[in-house]
């Protein structure tokens, strides 16, 4: 409930897609971003559309969260 948003928010929106906003438009960035975040979780185990289509929506929004916020208090929060 703690550790694992946590992690994954320092991981996805900390270094992945902080690193792609440094050197692409914002959108980009989250979509591309959110789509590994997806993909991440496919690759654990979640299958099925609705799950993975729910965590692609999740890291897009969570990327929002961070480019409107500046920080990633926001979507660790939404993540727990």
């Amino acid at each position: 409930l703690v550790l694992a948003p946590l992690a994954e928010e320092l991981l996805w929106r900390g270094l992945v897609f902080r690193g792609l906003r440094g050197a692409l438009p914002p959108v980009v960035a989250a979509v591309a971003t959110a789509l590994g975040f997806a993909a991440w979780h496919w690759l654990s185990g979640w299958t099925g559309l609705g799950p993975l289509l729910a965590q692609y929506l999740f890291g897009f929004v969570a990327c929002l969260l961070v480019e409107r916020t500046g920080g990633l208090a926001a979507p660790v929060l939404l993540h727990a």
